[in-house]
C-alpha cells in the first residue's frame, strides 16, 4: 500500500504513528483546498472529508484517496447528483407502476426523459 506523507508521522524508521482524525481531515482540508480543480468537485471532497468518523488506513484509506482522485479529475457524481438520479428513478417507477393500473403513457414518457436528460447533462459536465 502506498501511504502519503501527510497521513502518517514517522518516529524512526519502524515505528509509525498514524495521525488521529481530525489531524487527518485537517490533512486532507489542506489538501482539496490547495489543489487545482472545480469548485463543484471542491465542495464535494470537503463534505466526504467531513463526514469521516474515524481515521482511515489500509484498504479504507485506498478505496477514500481513489474517490478523491476521481473526484478532482471530474469522473465522479456527488452525493447531490446520486439523489437526484434516485428521485428521478423513483418517478419513473411510479409512472411504469401507474401505468399498469391505468395510467398515463405519456406521464411514463416524460419521467423517463427527465431522468434520462439529467444523466447525459451529467455526462457532458
Amino acid at each position: 500500500m502506498k501511504t502519503f506523507g501527510w497521513f502518517k508521522k514517522t518516529k524512526d524508521s519502524k515505528t509509525e504513528e498514524y495521525f488521529s482524525l481530525a489531524e487527518q481531515q485537517n490533512a486532507l482540508i489542506d489538501w482539496a483546498s490547495n489543489t487545482d480543480m472545480e469548485p463543484k468537485w471542491r465542495k464535494e471532497i470537503l463534505h466526504q472529508i467531513s463526514k469521516m468518523d474515524k481515521v482511515l488506513e489500509g484498504k479504507e484509506l485506498d478505496y477514500f484517496l481513489e474517490e478523491l482522485a476521481r473526484m478532482k479529475l471530474g469522473i465522479s457524481i456527488t452525493d447531490e447528483e446520486i439523489k437526484n438520479i434516485m428521485k428521478l428513478t423513483q418517478n419513473v417507477n411510479k409512472a411504469k407502476d401507474d401505468l399498469e393500473n391505468g395510467g398515463s403513457q405519456i406521464a411514463y414518457e416524460k419521467a423517463q426523459i427527465r431522468r434520462d436528460k439529467y444523466i447525459e447533462k451529467l455526462k457532458k459536465e
